[in-house]
């Protein structure tokens, strides 16, 4: 949508507000469009937009931030919930949850945890995708932060394979072996799925651990044996 035509769309909603809604949502679908393509283009668009006084809506702001989360634009997202906030854009557990996103692609945990919080405290409300994305910003070193939001998430929803696994994999990594394994052992407790890399993050926790019983044991379920070459154990 070029400056001309969001001029045009934001006198005619400047002159009935009960026409804002279709002109917002006709540029929610052209910048579905520019995020698919990429999130530099998503980001003109929306400037373009305010610059027009076209207001952007809840969902605008969600299609960018994803855009922004899929380039793992940690920064640019947060400033884009800031944003929403400030223009009296009330977030969605979407919209938070996209941020997050973000965050976990670089991997930012300290601001997801304010994220988390500020969600648990004002709104909206988590979902079991917000856990999941949470969770996945504590891959360095948070075993102990993953074990807490689990046992927030375990109060509200049934946790799937990915909350689990992500947790799995946050315990492996820190090398609190013990904690992996009592993580992997629920997730097959739930009859849930445990894939490959859940068990090779734990065998290779209890390597580094020189846990030896623990990683045969594994090293023995029919799953692992399936994928050997996963798993090495150093000898």
């Amino acid at each position: 949508m070029r400056s001309d035509q969001l001029a045009r769309a934001s006198r005619s909603q400047s002159r009935s507000p009960h026409r804002s809604s279709p002109q917002t949502f006709k540029f929610n679908v052209l910048l579905a469009r520019a995020a698919r393509k990429s999130w530099v283009q998503s980001l003109q668009l929306l400037q373009q937009a305010k610059k027009a006084y076209l207001q952007p809506d809840v969902v605008t702001y969600t299609t960018a931030a994803s855009s922004l989360a899929s380039a793992k634009r940690a920064t640019d997202a947060s400033l884009l919930l800031e944003e929403a906030r400030i223009r009296q854009t009330e977030p969605t557990t979407a919209l938070s949850t996209a941020v997050a996103n973000a965050y976990a692609g670089q991997s930012c945990w300290e601001q997801t945890r304010s994220l988390m919080e500020n969600m648990k405290r004002h709104g909206p409300s988590p979902n079991a995708i917000t856990f999941a994305v949470a969770l996945t910003s504590c891959v360095e070193s948070r075993w102990a932060d993953a074990l807490v939001l689990v046992g927030i998430a375990r109060q509200h929803f049934v946790l799937d394979a990915v909350c689990l696994g992500a947790t799995v994999t946050a315990c492996a990594v820190s090398a609190a072996w013990e904690q992996g394994l009592a993580a992997l052992l629920k997730v097959c407790r739930q009859s849930l799925r445990a894939n490959i890399i859940m068990y090779s993050s734990v065998v290779t926790a209890c390597e580094n651990a020189a846990v030896w019983d623990a990683a045969l044991c594994l090293l023995d379920i029919p799953a692992v044996r399936a994928a050997p070459s996963a798993m090495p154990l150093r000898q």
